[in-house]
C-alpha cells in the first residue's frame, strides 16, 4: 500500500473512533489531529509524518488496540506509542523521550502549536473571555512555558510568547498566525535548546502592579519670600538671645538678693531669741525664788526660859533613871 493511501486508511481510523468527541469549544475532535497533519505538510514534512499526527490521540483518548496501530509500520507506531502519554507519567520524562524521536518531536511540535493557539479560542472569536476558560488557558500557556519552551523550535517558543499576551485581554481578538518557514518549524539541534535564554513572562492582569511613590517635590521660592524668611529667622534668633538675657539677669538678682535676705533674718531672729532666753530665764529666778520656803527664825530665849528649861532638864533625867530601875 502507498503512502497515500494509507494516508487515507489512518484518516478513516482516526475519525470513526473520535467520532463523538469534541474539543473545548465544541467543534468535532477529528479537526484537531487534522490541523497537525496540515500544519507538518505546510512545514514540509514527509506523509509517515502526517500519518503519526492523524493517529496521535487514538492510543490516548480511545479504545483503539495497539495492533491496530502496528498495521501502520513500525515507524509509525512507535512514534505514535512515544505521544501517547503514560498514566501518571512526569512531564519531563515524557518530554524527554519524545525528543530522542525526530518524528514524534515534530508531531509533538505541531500538536502543542495547535493546542495553545486553540485554546485561546474557546470563547469564540470577539467575545469575553468567561473566567473559567481564561484560568484554565493561564495553566495551559503557563505549563507549556515550563516544559516545551526552548525544547522544540522557534515556531513553538513564538506561539508561547504570543498567547502569553493574548491571555491578558478580556476578549478573544484573533487566532494566533503560525510560522511555516523551515528555520522556524525546524527542531533544536541536541544541546541547543539549554542553552536558550527564556524572555521574561508577562505577568496576567491580575497581578498587581507596583505603585512607586511619588517623589517629594520642593516648591520654588522666590528672592523676596527667600528674604522674608531669613529676617523672619533672624528675627527669632534674636528675641530668643534677648529672653535667654533676661532670664539670666533675673536668675542672678535672685540669687544675689537670697543671700541679705537670709543674713538679715538670720540677725533679728538671734535677737529675738537672745530676748526671750534672758526674759525667761528672769522669771523663773523670780519664781524660784518665791515658791520657795521661809527660814525659821528662832526666837531669842530669856533668861527665865532658861532656868526653867534647865530646871526641866533634870527632872526629865530623874525619870529616865526610875525607868531603868523598874525594868530591872
Amino acid at each position: 500500500m502507498n503512502e497515500k493511501k494509507l494516508l487515507a486508511k489512518a484518516i478513516r481510523l482516526a475519525a470513526k473512533k473520535h467520532v463523538k468527541q469534541e474539543r473545548k469549544d465544541g467543534t468535532s475532535y477529528i479537526y484537531h489531529p487534522m490541523r497537525v497533519a496540515e500544519y507538518l505538510r505546510r512545514a514540509g514534512a514527509d506523509i509517515r509524518t502526517q500519518i503519526v499526527a492523524v493517529l496521535h490521540d487514538v492510543l490516548e483518548d480511545t479504545d483503539t488496540p495497539e495492533s491496530k496501530i502496528k498495521e501502520f509500520g513500525s515507524d509509525i507506531f512507535e512514534a505514535v506509542k512515544l505521544v501517547t502519554r503514560p498514566e501518571g507519567a512526569a512531564e519531563d520524562q515524557y518530554v524527554a523521550a519524545i525528543l530522542k524521536n525526530p518524528m514524534a518531536a515534530n508531531v509533538k511540535m505541531m500538536d502543542k502549536i495547535d493546542n495553545v493557539t486553540d485554546i485561546l479560542m474557546v470563547d469564540g472569536y470577539g467575545n469575553e473571555r468567561t473566567e473559567k476558560n481564561r484560568a484554565k488557558a493561564v495553566r495551559y500557556i503557563e505549563k507549556a512555558r515550563k516544559y516545551y519552551y526552548g525544547k522544540f523550535s522557534k515556531a513553538l517558543d513564538t506561539v508561547i510568547e504570543e498567547a502569553e499576551k493574548d491571555i491578558q485581554s478580556p476578549v478573544v481578538l484573533r487566532r494566533i498566525d503560525i510560522c511555516f518557514e523551515a528555520e522556524s518549524v525546524k527542531l533544536y539541534e541536541a544541546g541547543k535548546a539549554e542553552e536558550k535564554v527564556e524572555p521574561e513572562v508577562v505577568e496576567p492582569e491580575s497581578a498587581k502592579p507596583e505603585i512607586a511613590e511619588p517623589e517629594s517635590v520642593k516648591p520654588e521660592i522666590t528672592e523676596s519670600e527667600r528674604a522674608e524668611i531669613e529676617s523672619v529667622e533672624t528675627e527669632a534668633e534674636e528675641t530668643e538671645i534677648s529672653e535667654t538675657a533676661t532670664i539670666e539677669t533675673v536668675t542672678s538678682e535672685i540669687e544675689t538678693a537670697e543671700p541679705e535676705i537670709t543674713e538679715t533674718e538670720t540677725a533679728e531672729t538671734e535677737t529675738a531669741e537672745k530676748d526671750i532666753t534672758e526674759t525667761e530665764t528672769a522669771e523663773a529666778e523670780v519664781a524660784e525664788t518665791e515658791i520657795a520656803e521661809p527660814e525659821t527664825t528662832e526666837p531669842e530665849t530669856t533668861a527665865t526660859e532658861t532656868e526653867i528649861s534647865e530646871s526641866s532638864d533634870e527632872d526629865s533625867d530623874d525619870d529616865d533613871d526610875d525607868d531603868g530601875l523598874e525594868f530591872l
